[in-house]
């Protein structure tokens, strides 16, 4: 984390004074009166520096003017000005010495000033770990590690200091919400580090160049934002969070964020949105009910459940097991794969997740249609996924949308939808999902089926988006479905986890981190804490 110097250096561009005194530093002499005077002054150039200095000016024809201690350039340079002289003499003039010496000392005043101000966040940021390390430590809440004696990563403890849902079940003094958010938010500030409060881990080489870190997730990432679209600089753009937080004290950072965005920094409708937006609810209150499946946890597949997956699949080469950082708890998504958005990419996430690649999308489309054949019908197991009127309106819906010249292979296409009977219907659900020709998108039915289908729950986080007039950003919730069949219901807490990332241009992604929960909560006690000391820097 640095931060950004205001350049206060007033502009001492070139004037009549300079160009004077270019004038009189450029007197020539004959080149030989350069060494009599040395002599005559007894001085004697012995060092292989001297020497070279006084080659120079023999060649350049230039008299070696001697320094002066009230002179800031030479003073500082010792007296070995020999360079700027040179530039002199192939046609540099004062204006141009004056401004390369005012951009040598900005860069240098701003590099002091970095290292001043990473000093004083490093001397922060210990004190918010040690404050909450022992708050954490004063609730009977598990501290994360602090050290490497263990041969472990001190990042890699997210997560573990907040009631688990076993302690919360059993009663006692962290049973209550409120504790488990209070030892959550100390939890994840006692990992604070540059503006984050998630250590990002990157997949290896095989997969980076899939990988995306979800944006809005950091400070850093939020002031970056929003200094960019409010036009004001990032030393200034906590000031100006915490004035349009004052307005609403029930807002988000990331609300503020993404209100920055909306209105492209119109700091007049902002506060306008801010300050008619409902304020009954707290924001510790919107964090809770949003985070209801927080116990969920996020759990990366073992080798037998994925190998399980791909057979029901139908896929036969597994290449890798899909990249994921366990968490005990499920918060928001800060990092996921990104797979081609070609209209398949919800069959392309299932195939990543169930063999590490997502190559082998054609035969989840066609493992996946064949079991809607065998399980929807009229008395099927799983008929009750779908009513007849919900096929029927999803046929109604495709056939305004075909343009596929393979549409008229599709079962009973000539025949209207209100007179097709739910096999038939049904039989034609199935052909587009086997079809990716037809360009089928997913929709509720198929992520219904999926689930049965590999016998696990699907978590899908929706992005969510501002709204302009409530000013909440709605959504930004995990929607988990999971399987109908008796037997999985009995072993709920234990099915496998498939984890997708559904953005706000209804494009899937593979999950790869995710965050504490409570996140919004956590980014505003973050910015607090830093902003309550006055500290007004930006973090990169």
């Amino acid at each position: 984390m640095a931060s950004v110097a205001r350049n206060y250096l007033p502009d001492n561009g070139g004037n009549g004074a300079g160009k004077e005194r270019a004038n009189h530093r450029t007197t020539t002499i004959d080149p030989t009166a350069f060494e009599s005077t040395s002599q005559e002054r007894g001085e004697t150039d012995t060092s292989e520096g001297d020497l070279w200095t006084s080659r120079v000016f023999a060649n350049t024809g230039l008299r070696r003017r001697r320094p002066s201690r009230t002179d800031l350039r030479t003073y500082i340079t010792r007296g070995r000005d020999f360079h700027h002289v040179r530039k002199k003499s192939i046609g540099g003039t004062g204006r141009s010495s004056r401004t390369a010496y005012i951009a040598f000392f900005t860069a240098v005043l701003t590099a002091v000033l970095i290292v001043l101000s990473r000093q004083t966040t490093d001397r922060i940021e210990a004190r918010i770990r040690t404050e909450n390390l022992r708050f954490l430590s004063n609730h009977n809440c598990p501290a994360p590690h602090t050290d490497d004696d263990d041969g472990h990563d001190p990042q890699s403890s997210e997560g573990q200091g907040f009631p688990s849902k076993e302690r919360r079940l059993a009663g006692g003094e962290d049973a209550s919400v409120d504790a488990e958010v209070a030892c959550t938010v100390a939890d994840a500030l006692s990992r604070v580090s540059g503006g984050r409060t998630v250590a990002l881990q990157v997949p290896g080489s095989d997969v980076r160049e899939k990988f995306f870190k979800v944006n809005g997730c950091s400070l850093d990432d939020i002031f970056a934002d929003i200094s960019k679209a409010a036009g004001v600089s990032l030393g200034e753009t906590p000031e100006y969070i915490s004035s349009l937080l004052e307005l609403n004290p029930a807002a988000s950072v990331s609300e503020i964020r993404d209100l920055v965005l909306y209105f492209e920094g119109d700091a007049k409708k902002i506060a306008e949105v801010l300050k008619k937006a409902k304020t009954t609810s707290s924001l510790k209150q919107r964090e809770i009910e949003r985070c209801g499946h927080r116990d969920l946890g996020f759990r990366p597949l073992s080798s037998e459940e994925q190998r399980q997956m791909a057979d029901r699949l139908g896929i036969r080469h597994i290449s890798s097991s899909p990249f994921m950082v366990s968490s005990p708890q499920l918060g928001d998504p800060v990092g996921i794969i990104d797979v081609k958005g070609d209209g398949n990419c919800f069959y392309r996430a299932i195939s990543y997740i169930t063999s590490g690649s997502e190559d082998h999308w054609i035969a989840v489309r066609v493992a996946l249609g064949n079991w809607m054949e065998q399980n929807l019908g009229e008395g099927a197991p799983f008929a009750s996924l779908v009513s007849t009127d919900e096929l029927r309106r999803q046929e109604t819906e495709e056939r305004k949308r075909d343009s596929s010249e393979y549409a008229a292979d599709v079962p009973h296409c000539f025949k209207s939808p209100d007179l097709m009977s739910r096999r038939q219907l049904l039989k034609a659900r199935c052909f587009r999902v086997k079809h990716p020709s037809l360009g089928a998108y997913a929709t509720d039915l198929e992520m219904d089926a999926m689930a049965n289908l590999l016998r696990a729950r699907v978590a899908t986080f929706l992005q969510g988006s501002i709204d302009a007039f409530s000013g909440r950003k709605h959504l930004d919730i995990w929607e988990v479905r999971n399987p109908l069949s008796k037997s999985a219901k009995a072993e709920e807490d234990e099915l496998p986890v498939v984890y997708l990332r559904l953005n706000r241009f209804d494009h899937f992604q593979p999950v790869t981190q995710v965050s504490s929960p409570f996140h919004r909560l956590i980014l505003n006690s973050h910015f607090d804490a830093f902003y309550k000391e006055g500290l007004e820097s930006t973090f990169l």
